[in-house]
């Protein structure tokens, strides 16, 4: 410039152009500066700045809504946990086992994370805690923490420093039925700076709120407030802060960079025109060398300004790609879609897609309506749209229908993004699935209405009492059972209880409470009365639970219900009333039963007494037939009255039945026989089939057995004219001791109607008037043997039809017997061949089964002509001849005689031993039969124990045949079987020299009965008419002629036998007197009236009217004096009649039978005693001595059966009593008995070394 100067000073009208050329371009050059200076430099600042703004402010809100997003998610999901029961269960301290809570929360994951969980009760102890970091101690004094207990917030937001940095922490309330009973905190592991990273390296914030006042500025550093904003829901607000000095150095930044470029633009123009004007006053040359060289410049300046653009744009790519980090974040745990502003998708997440069951593709650019379920109204959508469409971000709970019609639940979050002119130009919506809360929602809700219409509709009224406080929260009907409303009682407490319950019936409750909460009951139940309103009592049926206690074990929290039984305790008393009514009708009744039994009983003792007496007296036929009538119709009259009693007892449910053991094929047998002689009578045949009854010994009731079939077969004979009765028997075994017994009753008689058939077991019921006015009876018989079969475990049923005949069968349950043998016959073990001959098809049958079933070889035949050609079959063909034939007396045409007499004349068929099946009824004559050649006869039917020893006698041709005479017959072959049973020796009664009896009778005729039936024995008695009279007589008794035993009336005047039986015991009669037998004779037969006489004191029962034979055995019991004929030793009688009271110790004779006879077999046996008994005693001993009742039991059960085995006779008695007193748990009688059974056990094995001594030498 200067050498231009200086050359347009040479030249100067070249160099004058040239400089105002220059001076006009320099000048545009500064005018252009200036004005770009003030006119763009200005506007161009303050664009900068309003940029830096918003783009500060959008940083701004996208932090607020990163955290926001980040913490709501957060806290909705601590929420849904603490809805858990197993939480709220732990916090109270109910759980039962903590392992289900400790599994579930170290599993727990939020969003894929172990965060730092601590589960504390209501005093901030920690329940649980998933991480070993201690926790800061006295929350319960923390003001956040009482706000959550106390339930004045639903979350609370925190943080903390750790290591890499502040962290949040999140608070939440476990509840339970809407009250806080512990608290959810997680500390979360994700640090600010790792959730908004690129942010806080240019910025700082401010995070402020309730218990957060977290400044994260620099003190050092200049800052300049961008924006406050709310963080989501969580009542948390950010304010924005950018470095100021930062932002203006941004911005000078900027303004260098655009001065630098008008600059360079103005230079340019300038070099432009300069070189313009160069051209035409400089060289050309010079001038492009000129241009070339600005151009570069204008080119390194363009450079610069890319490198800048370019560190911007890098800028922006780094914090897109932090915010695609966090989006996918997003991704992994929410539900996430994005709708343009009509509704239509434009993206949508893998959540989204996998809850919807739509793909991506088929939901992109459909409308959001798609997925709508109809459950929400028009309201609700128009709601949310007003919302959003204002820039407000809207919340709400939405059902949705999935692609295959499933209905979900989502939890949804909606947030607008808005454009410069604050308008909706996109939504974004956050669901988190709540399907499965929605579900147990909908549960809890039908639960709790059910409950509802339950408590309303059962009027229940309900109680929720805070034990330790004393508050109590009632339900209206609570007030309304005792007349009030609730706002009447207000305010309420446990008082408002006290205060209207019964002073009596609070005791109570009190004692019932304390019960339950010791644990002694499962629940507290009580009724009481409370004071109406109105003034009258009302009774509440009051129950109740503990549900809560404390840690120490206090009850806590009760809840219970109130429930008006007024009107049902109002119908008890009235049902108390009427049973107590009944009650006394009931005794009333049983005392005229009882009274009637005794009016009745004493006079017809009196008559039969009499004409059993008269009886035995030498009578004209005449006079005996008139007496048998007489004796007769006094035993119908005592039958119907033992009817109407045992009727009686049984309507009472006081009827017993005895459990003993005994013969049941004996019994039915000797039942047939008697059954046949009325039968017979009428031109009736009895058939008794016991072929299936293999075990002859059982337990049960023989007599009420006996009296159940003497019933039915008694109506069978009555209402049968003609034909036959049946009885058919079986036994077979049920389960464990126990066996089922099975009878039918067959009869060709009347029959009854099928109509009259379902009341024929009703009392006082025959088929029709007809039938009483022609057989008689009461109509009670089958309704007593109806309820006997029940009682016995077992039932009866009828078949029949009119003009046919009728069936009737009963099933009865008996018990297995200890010594229960199977039926065998006493026959060689070689086939006998046995032919029967009877016209009866039935009893044929039956006999051909039983024999057939012993292994005999059984022939039939229907009459006399087709046995003698059977037997002419046998003889032409050379068969074995029969060993026995059985023929029946009574057969048309050829009878069983001429049948005999046919047999036994031709000489082929002489050795076949003849046997005559006759009537009972008409026998015939023995010698008759003898001369005609049978070997024996019995009478029909025939019984189990006839055939075998008629097999035994008769096939065997022994000496009992041989001794038979005139032939065996029914009585000789009871003569056997009474030789052969056990005991094997004859008992005859006699009586000890000194026996002296005193009868105590009020009713004169009941004594000559008496001393007539004493008379028959072979004994005699004084007489005392009143129980006075017996105390007297045994004071005066002389001390050489005391009576040994009295025979006690019970109902007597002055004094009865129950008070007189008293004071004998009470040592009234004398010392000595005291233990003397006392035999009860009473003519009352009711329930009760055994135990009544045993517990005055007296020894045995003896009902009227009195039984011979029952008189004779009772007396044989109690005086203690028998001989055994043929059977004792002399040495042994002596040492039995030493001593009424002593027990035989060892029976030898018996021993030596049960050993069938082989000494050799005995010694083995006595030898296992020895060895063997001992440690049992021993064990005994210890038992007794340490009082273990049942191993006493089963001890003395053994032993008992041991030493019966071996008849040792005293130890086998006294084992029975130990065991008896041990079952009955009689622990203080064991100590007297072993001292017994020790005796006893040592004189037994004395006895039984003496006879091994005796064999061995």
């Amino acid at each position: 410039m200067r050498n231009q100067i200086l050359l347009s000073r040479k030249q100067k009208g070249v160099v004058s152009t040239a400089s105002l050329f220059y001076i006009f371009i320099g000048l545009a050059l500064v005018i252009a500066l200036v004005s770009s200076y003030f006119l763009i430099g200005k506007n161009i600042r303050s664009s900068t700045i309003e940029f830096q703004q918003r783009s500060s402010e959008s940083q701004s809100d996208f932090t607020s809504k990163v955290l926001g997003t980040y913490l709501d998610d957060r806290v909705q999901l601590l929420q849904d946990l603490s809805q858990q029961p197993l939480l709220a269960t732990a916090v109270m301290g109910t759980l039962a086992s903590q392992d289900n809570l400790h599994d579930y929360l170290d599993a727990y994951r939020i969003f894929g994370k172990v965060e730092q969980l601590y589960l504390l009760n209501v005093i901030g102890e920690p329940v649980h805690q998933t991480t070993d970091a201690p926790l800061e101690t006295g929350l319960e004094d923390e003001r956040w923490f009482q706000q959550i207990i106390g339930g004045e917030r639903s979350s609370v937001i925190k943080v903390y420093q750790g290591e890499a940095g502040w962290h949040f922490t999140v608070a939440v309330p476990v509840e339970y039925n809407g009250l806080s009973e512990g608290v959810i905190q997680v500390n979360f592991q994700d640090s600010l700076n790792e959730l908004v990273p690129s942010l806080l390296s240019e910025s700082a914030i401010h995070i402020k709120g309730e218990y957060i006042d977290l400044d994260l500025r620099d003190e050092r550093v200049d800052y300049r407030q961008i924006q406050l904003r709310p963080i989501g829901e969580s009542g948390l607000t950010v304010n924005y802060y950018v470095d100021a000095q930062r932002l203006v150095s941004k911005v000078n930044h900027v303004l260098e960079q655009t001065y630098l470029g008008i600059i360079g633009s103005l230079l340019i123009t300038f070099i432009f025109l300069f070189l313009l004007g160069k051209k035409f006053f400089v060289d050309p040359f010079k001038a492009l060398k000129q241009s070339e060289r600005q151009l570069r410049e204008q080119q390194d300046c363009n450079r610069e300004q890319e490198r800048a653009l370019k560190q911007s744009n890098d800028k922006i790519k780094n914090a897109l790609a932090q915010l695609s980090e966090q989006k996918f974040a997003l991704d992994q745990h929410a539900i996430v879609a994005i709708t343009d502003v009509s509704g239509n998708i434009t993206f949508a997440n893998k959540k989204f897609c996998e809850i919807s069951g739509y793909s991506e593709n088929e939901l992109i650019g459909q409308n959001h309506r798609l997925l709508k379920a109809d459950h929400h109204d028009v309201g609700f959508w128009t709601g949310m749209y007003r919302t959003v469409s204002k820039g407000n971000v809207w919340h709400a709970e939405i059902c949705n229908k999935a692609k295959g019609g499933r209905l979900y639940w989502v939890d949804t979050t909606i947030v607008p993004f808005m454009n410069r002119n604050n308008k909706p130009e996109s939504y974004i919506a956050i669901r988190t699935d709540i399907t499965e809360r929605k579900l147990i929602e909908g549960t809890l809700a039908r639960n709790h209405d059910q409950l509802e219409l339950v408590i309303k509709h059962t009027n229940v009224g309900i109680w929720d009492w805070q034990v330790q406080t004393g508050d109590v929260v009632f339900n209206q009907r609570w007030a309304e059972i005792i007349g009030y409303t609730l706002e009447e009682l207000a305010p309420v407490d446990i008082n408002t209880w006290v205060d209207n319950a019964h002073a009596d019936d609070l005791e109570q409750s009190g004692k019932l409470l304390e019960q339950h909460w010791c644990g002694e009951t499962d629940q507290y139940t009580l009724e009481a009365r409370m004071k109406h309103k109105q003034g009258h009592w009302v009774w509440v049926l009051d129950t109740g639970k503990v549900v809560e206690w404390f840690d120490d074990g206090r009850p806590k929290r009760m809840i219970g219900t109130h429930q008006d039984i007024t009107e049902r305790r109002a119908y008890e008393s009235t049902l108390i009333d009427a049973k107590q009514a009944a009650e006394v009708a009931a005794q009333a009744k049983s005392e005229f039963l009882a009274s009637m039994s005794h009016e009745i009983r004493t006079p017809m003792n009196g008559v039969l007494g009499m004409l059993g007496l008269l009886l035995k007296e030498n009578l004209t036929e005449k006079q005996r037939h008139k007496t048998s009538i007489a004796q007769s119709s006094a035993k119908s009259l005592l039958t119907l009255i033992n009817d109407i009693l045992d009727f009686s007892k049984i309507d009472a449910g006081k009827l017993e039945l005895e459990l003993i053991d005994f013969n049941l094929r004996n019994l039915l047998g000797e039942f047939a026989e008697t059954m046949a002689l009325q039968a017979q009578d009428k031109g009736l045949e009895v058939v008794l089939d016991v072929t299936q009854i293999e075990q002859s010994k059982v337990k049960g009731d023989p007599s009420r057995l006996r009296q159940i079939l003497t019933n039915i077969a008694g109506n069978a004979i009555k209402f049968t004219r003609e034909g036959e009765i049946v009885i058919s028997a079986r036994l077979k075994p049920a389960n464990d001791d126990n066996l089922i017994f099975y009878c039918s009753i067959k009869d060709t008689g009347i029959g009854i109607p099928e109509e009259k058939q379902a009341t024929l077991f009703e009392a006082f019921t025959q088929a029709d008037a007809s039938t009483t006015r022609e057989f008689g009876g009461t109509g009670l018989g089958l309704s007593i043997v109806k309820q006997l079969c029940e009682l016995m475990g077992g039932s009866i049923s009828v078949s029949s039809e009119a003009g046919q005949g009728s069936c009737f069968g009963f099933t009865l349950t008996l018990q297995t017997c200890e010594q229960s043998t199977l039926v065998v016959p006493r026959m060689h073990d070689s086939k006998l061949k046995l032919l029967i001959v009877d016209d009866n098809k039935t009893n044929r049958e039956v006999l051909t089964r039983q024999l057939s079933h012993w292994g005999a070889n059984v022939t039939e035949a229907e009459d006399g002509p087709s046995a003698m050609n059977i037997l002419q079959q046998r003889a032409e063909q050379k068969m074995p001849m029969f060993d026995v034939a059985f023929l029946d007396m009574q057969m048309p045409g050829m009878n069983g005689a001429m049948l005999g007499e046919a047999i036994k004349a031709d000489a082929r068929f002489s050795a076949v031993k003849l046997v005559m099946m006759t009537l009972m009824s008409d026998p015939g004559d023995a010698q008759f039969f003898t001369d005609l050649g049978f070997d024996a006869y019995f009478p029909k039917p025939a019984t189990t124990s006839d055939l075998f020893d008629v097999l035994a006698v008769v096939a065997e041709g022994g000496d009992s045949l041989q001794q038979a005479s005139p032939l065996v017959t029914h009585h000789y072959l009871q003569s056997i079987q009474n030789r052969h049973s056990e005991p094997t020796s004859v008992q005859a009664a006699t009586w000890p020299v000194n026996s002296r009896l005193l009868l105590a009778e009020d009713n004169r005729i009941n004594q000559e009965v008496a001393l007539g039936l004493l008379e028959g024995i072979g004994l005699s008695a004084d007489i005392a008419a009143d129980g006075l009279d017996v105390l007297q007589a045994l004071k005066d008794a002389p001390d050489d002629q005391p009576y040994t035993l009295v025979l006690m009336d019970c109902q007597m005047p002055e004094m009865d036998g129950y008070e007189a039986s008293q004071a004998i015991r009470a040592g009234n009669a004398g010392e000595h007197n005291q233990t003397i037998p006392i035999i009860a004779m009473t003519a009352n037969a009711m329930k009760g009236d055994k135990e009544k006489c045993l517990e005055a004191g007296m020894n045995d029962y003896l009902s009227k009217p009195v039984d011979p034979d029952a008189v004779e055995a009772m007396l044989n019991k109690w005086l203690k004096e028998t001989k055994n004929i043929g059977a004792l030793s002399e040495r042994e009688v002596k040492k039995a009649s030493a001593s009424t009271t002593d027990l035989l110790v060892w029976d030898e004779e018996s021993a030596i039978k049960r050993a069938r006879g082989k000494t050799q077999f005995l010694l083995k046996l006595i030898d296992l005693f020895i060895e063997n008994m001992p440690g049992q005693v021993e064990a005994l001993q210890r038992a007794i001595e340490e009082k273990e009742a049942s191993a006493v039991t089963e001890l003395t059960h053994t032993i008992k059966g041991v030493a019966g085995n071996l008849s040792g006779i005293g130890l086998q008695a006294l084992a029975g009593k130990i065991e008896q007193a041990s079952k009955q748990e009689n622990i203080d009688a064991l100590p007297d008995l072993w001292l017994q059974f020790e005796k006893q056990y040592r004189l037994l094995n004395e006895e039984l070394h003496r006879f091994q001594q005796q064999h061995q030498q």
